[in-house]
């Protein structure tokens, strides 16, 4: 019997450092059913891990600094797949949540821009080359967004990569002053929007989302904002500013010689340009940086499955006659966009159950059952339990 365990990010009931989290529960359920043949997969979805889960799929890192949320140096790391020279093709993988790090505290979070974003996608748009794939993990919407610029930063920081060091009007501060300045851009202050679509047409890019948020509306960025800084008042505000920030991008994009990808046949106009750009599922992700790739052409996709893909996921689960998830909290979060789902999809092909174990087990079980989930088991929710021995008795349940 052949049996795959697949984790996504850390877990809080192991030892601080662990990240093989599937390796563990892997050797583990190994030890209980030494007949059975055990492999394990690594996955993440934009966040901490999402860079070293890609470490065997994209194995060369090239470093760059780029100015993080506070306007200070940041040293990040770019990964690469596939290999230089003639008709080789290379995909960049690059962490925006690394670029900008954690929120500022307090209204300097506001203030606070995605410059450094952009400056990191020009890079990775030089390392992945003419024809390459750049992918950027756009981290979450939250308390832990670093950002709330709508992805502002992240075009004046591409478009400035285009312009020769010490060009005259090559001034990209409207774009960067954060959240607050967004109420008070003007048309002009978008022209810049162009040069950065011209940098980055020759790759594919894609935005790596961890959440299927849009950027406005009752379901927004700025409504799924948390903090003690984030009153009803000050969510408001931010709606109404990125509202108009992103009707002047629908205009630029409109009044452009090219236009969108994603304008509808035959037009109809910079109203219905704006509503489709900021109702894409992710447009809000990590902030609105989902809604600046859109902008520059690029494409969505949720950051799990694109981990998946370049990992192999669907060729481990296609040699698998049982697979098992391990999360931390399986709740509606986890089974509308999480690693069960991913896991169930492909599991579902070939036939084989899903076994889930969670830290907590929230969601009923009609819930995980329509998920796709043969079974749910939680784990101690004490540090110093015997986890291996929980571990042990749902590894005899299920394995011969």
């Amino acid at each position: 019997m052949r049996v795959l365990v697949a984790a996504a990010g850390p877990l809080p009931l192991l030892a601080p450092g662990v990240t093989a989290v599937a390796a563990t529960f892997a050797r583990w359920w190994s030890a209980a059913a030494p007949r059975a043949q055990t492999s394990s997969v690594e996955l993440a979805g934009p966040g901490p891990g999402f860079l070293d889960a890609l470490a065997h799929a994209a194995p060369d890192v090239v470093g760059v600094t780029v100015r993080g949320a506070d306007g200070s140096p940041v040293p990040v790391s770019i990964r690469l797949a596939g290999h230089d020279g003639p008709g080789g093709t290379r995909t960049a993988y690059l962490d925006a949540g690394r670029a900008v790090g954690p929120a500022p505290a307090g209204g300097d979070r506001w203030d606070a821009s995605s410059v450094g974003v952009g400056e990191l996608l020009a890079a990775g748009v030089r390392a992945a080359g003419p024809g390459g794939r750049v992918v950027l993990a756009t981290g979450g919407t939250g308390s832990g967004s670093g950002v709330h610029d709508a992805g502002a930063g992240l075009i004046a920081g591409v478009a400035a990569a285009g312009v020769p060091e010490g060009t005259v009007g090559a001034d990209l501060g409207p774009l960067t002053r954060g959240a607050r300045g967004l109420a008070d851009l003007t048309a002009g202050d978008l022209d810049v929007l162009h040069r950065a679509r011209d940098l980055v047409a020759g790759v594919d890019l894609v935005a790596a989302t961890d959440d299927d948020l849009p950027l406005l509306g009752l379901h927004g960025a700025s409504a799924a904002l948390r903090g003690p800084d984030v009153t009803d008042a000050v969510a408001q505000d931010l709606e109404r500013a990125t509202g108009h920030y992103a009707h002047l991008v629908a205009r630029a994009l409109a009044a452009g010689s090219r236009p969108s990808l994603l304008a509808e046949p035959g037009g109809g106009g910079p109203r219905a340009l704006e509503r489709s750009l900021t109702a894409l599922p992710g447009a809000g992700s990590g902030g609105g940086l989902g809604f600046a790739v859109a902008a520059l052409g690029g494409r969505l996709l949720p950051g799990l499955r694109v981990v998946a893909d370049a990992v192999g996921l669907a060729e481990q689960v296609t040699g698998a006659d049982l697979v098992v998830a391990v999360v931390d909290t399986l709740d509606g979060h986890e089974l509308h966009g999480g690693l069960v789902p991913e896991l169930s999809r492909h599991a579902a092909g070939v036939g084989a159950p899903l076994v889930v174990l969670a830290r907590q087990a929230q969601a009923g079980r009609r819930e995980w059952s329509a998920a796709g989930a043969s079974g749910v088991y939680e784990l101690p929710g004490d540090p110093t339990a015997d986890l291996a021995g929980r571990v042990a008795r749902v590894a005899r349940t299920w394995t011969p």
